[in-house]
């Protein structure tokens, strides 16, 4: 395996899979595209944009990620580098399209805050995605399972707490 270089963002391919450059960021690099991606949701929120309208766009985002993932990996022979973070973005979509709506600027917190957390703590079975699917699909599934318990936990929060 080839040694982890530094991307150029003049390649399309690292433009797109660091979302932006976001992934590039020295610390904490699936955090600033969790971020970036929650500030795109921002108009979504604010004029109450139904989250379906988002879902066809998210697949096609999962699907096409995928593909290009797995053809950088194998390109370079590297697995999953830090500065991939679609699949970061994609898990903070499908968390706020799960989240019910509170006020616009909490739904939006507690979907990043959720997907943080279970991004970083890979509960099972995140841990197991993470650690044996080895392709563009394994990049990105654990994300979205990560989603999915981020979502439950903002539907938990709505039964507790509304």
């Amino acid at each position: 395996m080839k040694e982890e270089n530094a991307p150029s963002l003049k390649k399309p391919i690292v433009f797109f899979l660091s979302f932006f450059g976001s992934g590039l960021m020295p610390i904490a690099p699936g955090t600033w595209g969790s971020l970036l991606a929650t500030i795109t949701l921002i108009p979504l929120e604010l004029l109450s944009i139904p989250w379906v309208l988002l879902m066809p766009f998210t697949i096609i985002l999962v699907a096409a990620s995928s593909f290009l993932i797995d053809m950088f990996q194998k390109e370079e022979g590297i697995h999953d580098p830090g500065w991939i973070v679609i699949d970061e973005v994609v898990g903070i979509y499908l968390t706020w399209m799960i989240c019910p709506k509170f006020e616009p600027y909490l739904t939006l917190v507690l979907t990043f805050l959720f997907f943080r957390l279970f991004d970083i703590i890979k509960p099972w079975p995140i841990k197991l995605f993470d650690q044996k699917i080895h392709n563009g699909f394994g990049v990105m599934i654990d994300d979205v399972a990560a989603a999915l318990y981020a979502g439950a936990s903002c539907q938990a929060c709505a039964y507790l707490f509304l």
